[in-house]
C-alpha cells in the first residue's frame, strides 16, 4: 500500500509541476495573441502565487481536518479547471482571474504532500518526490513546444495539460482510503503524544512559530530560493529570444532544460543521502547556483546561458527537498506541519513579489540585467543558509 500510495504522490507532484513552466516558456507567443506586455506575465504569476501563499498558510488546520487525501483531490481539481479557463481564455483578465483557483491548488498540493512525505518517508524519497515536480515542469514546455512544432497553437498546449490533470483527479479519488492506511503502518512510537502536542499547538498564531529558532531565517532562504527558481523559468526564455536571438520555440526548450536539471539534481542527491550528510549536499548545490549564476556573464554566445541554467538547475534541485525533510528533526514533529505551511508560504512571497517586480524593471530597462538578479538571489539565500545552521547549532 505504501509504495502504491507513493506512486500516486509522484503523480501528483508531476502535475504540480507541468503548469509551473508553462507561462515563462511560452509567454513570448501568448502575449502577442493576447495583445500583452513582456512584464504582464509577472502579475498573473503574482496573483497564483499570493493564492498559494493564503492555501499554505491555512494548509494546517484545513488538513487537519479534512486529510491529505480530499485535499489534495480537491486541489488538483482546482488546477484542472484553471488550466483549462487558460486555454479558452480570450483575453490577458481571464489569465489574471484562472490564476486565483491554480494558486490556491497548487498550494493544497504543494504543502499537503510536503508534510505527509516528511513524516511518513525517507529523505530520498523527498528528494525524488521533488524530483517528480520537475518531471513535470519538464514535460510542460516540451508538451507546449510539440503543439506549436505541429502547427498547433498554446491553447492546444494548455487543453492537453488540463486534461491530464483531470486524469489524475480521477485516480486520486480512488486512492482516497490509501493515506489513511500507509499513516497508520508509518505512525511512530509516541504518535499519540506527538498529534496532541501538535493539536495544542495548532492553536497558536502564526508569530509562535516564526519566534522559533531558525525559523525566520528558514523563511528568508526558501524566499530567495523559489525567487531564483521562478525567475530564472519565467524570463529565461523572454531573455534567450530578446538578448541571444533564438526562436521562441528553442528557447522554450532551453529553458525546459533548466526544471530538466532540477529533476536531474534531485534524483542523484536521492542516492547521495546513503554516502553523503545533507549539509555537504546543500553546500554543493548552493555553489553551483552561484556558478550558474555567473555563468551568464561568460562572453561565448548564447551558450554561457545555457551552461547557467543546466548548472542552476542541478544545484538548485536538492536544497528545497533537504529542507523541508529536516523540518520535523530541526524545529519538532508536533510543529512541523505549521513550519512546513509558513516556509512554502514565504517561498511564495518571494515569488508573487520578486518575480513581478523584476518583470517590470526588465519591461523598462533591459532583459540584460537577468544574469545579475539571479547572482544575488544565489548569494543571499547561500548565506541565509549557513546563518541558519550556526543558529539551530547554538540551541
Amino acid at each position: 500500500m505504501a509504495t502504491l500510495l507513493l506512486v500516486i504522490i509522484y503523480a501528483s507532484f508531476i502535475s504540480l509541476g507541468l503548469p509551473d513552466a508553462l507561462l515563462g516558456s511560452t509567454w513570448p507567443v501568448i502575449r502577442v495573441d493576447i495583445a500583452a506586455s513582456v512584464g504582464a506575465a509577472g502579475y498573473i504569476s503574482f496573483i497564483a502565487s499570493a493564492c498559494t501563499i493564503l492555501s499554505s498558510i491555512a494548509s494546517g488546520r484545513i488538513l487537519a481536518r479534512f486529510g491529505v487525501g480530499k485535499v489534495t483531490v480537491f486541489s488538483v481539481f482546482l488546477t484542472a479547471i484553471a488550466l483549462y479557463g487558460f486555454s479558452k481564455a480570450p483575453a490577458y483578465w481571464w489569465f489574471l482571474i484562472l490564476a486565483f483557483p491554480l494558486g490556491l491548488g497548487a498550494g493544497g498540493v504543494d504543502t499537503g504532500l510536503n508534510w505527509f512525505i516528511a513524516g511518513n518517508y525517507e529523505a530520498r524519497h523527498m528528494n525524488w518526490l521533488h524530483a517528480f515536480w520537475g518531471v513535470g515542469a519538464l514535460l510542460g514546455p516540451n508538451i507546449m513546444a510539440g503543439n506549436l512544432t505541429a502547427g498547433g497553437t498554446w491553447r492546444n498546449g494548455y487543453g492537453t495539460v488540463a486534461l491530464l490533470q483531470s486524469i489524475l483527479v480521477i485516480i486520486l479519488t480512488g486512492a482516497i482510503p490509501l493515506w489513511k492506511i500507509v499513516a497508520d503502518r508509518k505512525a511512530l512510537p509516541d504518535r499519540q503524544k506527538v498529534e496532541e502536542q501538535a493539536r495544542i499547538a495548532s492553536g497558536q498564531p502564526m508569530l509562535f512559530y516564526v519566534k522559533r529558532p531558525g525559523v525566520l531565517l528558514s523563511m528568508g532562504a526558501f524566499l530567495l530560493y523559489c525567487a531564483f527558481e521562478t525567475t530564472l523559468g519565467l524570463w529565461s526564455s523572454s531573455y534567450l529570444v530578446e538578448t541571444r536571438s533564438l526562436t521562441p520555440v528553442l528557447a522554450a526548450r532551453w529553458t525546459s532544460l533548466f526544471y530538466g536539471s532540477i529533476m536531474a539534481g534531485r534524483l542523484i542527491s536521492g542516492f547521495l543521502t546513503f554516502t553523503l550528510s545533507s549539509r555537504v549536499i546543500f553546500r554543493s548545490g548552493m555553489a553551483l547556483m552561484v556558478a550558474g549564476s555567473l555563468c551568464f556573464l561568460l562572453p561565448v554566445g548564447p551558450y554561457g546561458a545555457l551552461a547557467g541554467i543546466i548548472l542552476a538547475g542541478l544545484g538548485g534541485g536538492p536544497l528545497l527537498p533537504t529542507w523541508i525533510h529536516l523540518t520535523p528533526r530541526r524545529f519538532g514533529t508536533q510543529y512541523s506541519g505549521r513550519i512546513i505551511g509558513i516556509q512554502m508560504a514565504s517561498s511564495y512571497v518571494g515569488i508573487s513579489l520578486l518575480s513581478p517586480l523584476f518583470g517590470l524593471i526588465f519591461s523598462k530597462t533591459a532583459m540584460d540585467l537577468l544574469p545579475v538578479v539571479l547572482l544575488s538571489y544565489a548569494v543571499g539565500m547561500s548565506v541565509l543558509a549557513e546563518a541558519v545552521e550556526k543558529r539551530l547549532a547554538r540551541h
